[in-house]
C-alpha cells in the first residue's frame, strides 16, 4: 500500500524528491530560504530530506560533496558579500535530474 492505493508486486515506484522537499507538514513554508531549520534540534525523519538519494542505493560520493560545498561556501562567504545583480530577482526553477535555473543567475561579489 501506497497511502490508500494498492501497489501490485513488481510495480516500479518513483517518488518526486522535488515534491517530497516541498511538503508543508515535513517542510513549514517550504518555499521559504530558512536554512535554521536544518539546526533547529528538532527530530526529522531521516528520510525527509534526501538531496542524495537515501538506502543502499544513495550517492557513493555525498559526504564528499557535502563536505566539499561547505569549504567552498565558508570561503566565498568568508571573503566577498553575495547579492543579486537585480535587486528582487527569484529565477524560475526546472526540476529535471536537477533543480536548477532557467536561466543564468548573475551574483554581484563585493569584496569583504
Amino acid at each position: 500500500m501506497l497511502d490508500d492505493l494498492p501497489v501490485k508486486k513488481g510495480s516500479e515506484v518513483s517518488i518526486h524528491i522535488y515534491d517530497l522537499h516541498r511538503q508543508p507538514h515535513l517542510f513549514p513554508e517550504p518555499d521559504a530560504f530558512k536554512p535554521d531549520r536544518f539546526y533547529s534540534g528538532a527530530p526529522m525523519h531521516p528520510y525527509a530530506f534526501v538531496p542524495f538519494s537515501a538506502g543502499p542505493r544513495n550517492c557513493i560520493g555525498q559526504r564528499f560533496a557535502m563536505l566539499e560545498m561547505k569549504f567552498v561556501i565558508s570561503a566565498i562567504c568568508r571573503n566577498f558579500r553575495l547579492s543579486p545583480k537585480e535587486k528582487g530577482y527569484r529565477p524560475a526553477l526546472l526540476a529535471d535530474m536537477l533543480i536548477r535555473p532557467e536561466g543564468p543567475v548573475y551574483v554581484k561579489f563585493n569584496r569583504r
